[in-house]
């Protein structure tokens, strides 16, 4: 295959959480170009003039019963889908020691259970073969400072991932990780306003990056794309960092 077929999506369908988030909706909008169906699920409807073409639905990640819905609206719409991308996450700034039993249980509960319980509703409606990409975090690879409660969780979520490619290979079933670094995102930012003085500075001069800046949604859009076509058929498992090089020391 040459560079473009293998990553072409056409006919595929590909549900996305946290779709109206600034990586899901990058990612929803190069989907679409590709060729795919796409359904986005998040607790907040996007705009429909932001993707006329997408299926857009209404879903709590952390309810089972909500996600169970989604999940039997795209069987009865579209047969199934081929790639379940699983974006929403949240964040929130403080150190273990620090941190509130209800702002643990929540960023726990959206980024860890909520992928696991989005996993768990939609098998019966994989289609085979069929990918999974997880929206983890560089701090789940390398922690943040400020970060303990998102970065346990991100890290948790980088285990179900493998965990997920390892029961499930014999079934078709792919599972893969990316693992941004700062990106340009309004959750980003908020994160940014809410670090001590004391790091503003060193993250806003991304002094821990080889590459400078931050990414945009779209670059990491690209490796989700990658992951989930056929360029990567031969990848389970893994957690691929786009992240500037921050995790390289």
């Amino acid at each position: 295959m040459t560079g473009t077929q293998s990553t072409d999506l056409s006919g595929q369908v590909a549900v996305i959480t946290g779709g109206a988030g600034a990586i899901g909706s990058a990612t929803a909008a190069l989907f679409a170009d590709r060729g795919a169906s796409v359904v986005i699920l998040d607790q907040v409807v996007p705009v429909r003039t932001a993707f006329p073409e997408a299926r857009l639905i209404q879903c709590d990640v952390t309810d089972a019963g909500s996600l169970g819905a989604a999940a039997r609206t795209v069987r009865d719409e579209f047969g199934g889908c081929d790639v379940l991308i699983i974006s929403a996450g949240v964040a929130v700034v403080g150190p273990a020691g620090e941190t509130s039993e209800a702002d643990w249980d929540r960023i726990f509960g959206v980024n860890v259970r909520g992928a696991w319980l989005t996993f768990r509703e939609f098998l019966p409606f994989l289609r085979r073969p069929a990918s999974v990409v997880t929206v983890a975090s560089a701090a789940g690879l390398r922690p943040l400072p400020q970060l303990a409660a998102y970065s346990a969780a991100k890290a948790a979520l980088i285990g179900l991932t493998r965990a997920i490619a390892i029961d499930y290979s014999e079934d078709g079933i792919r599972a893969n990780c990316v693992c941004p670094g700062q990106v340009d995102t309004p959750l980003a930012a908020e994160v940014q306003a809410d670090r001590p003085a004391s790091l503003r500075a060193a993250v806003a001069e991304f002094a821990d990056y080889p590459i400078k800046r931050a990414a945009s949604p779209s670059e990491v859009a690209d490796a989700i794309a990658f992951l989930s076509a056929p360029s990567g058929g031969y990848m389970t498992g893994a957690a691929i960092a786009v992240d500037g090089g921050r995790t390289l020391h």
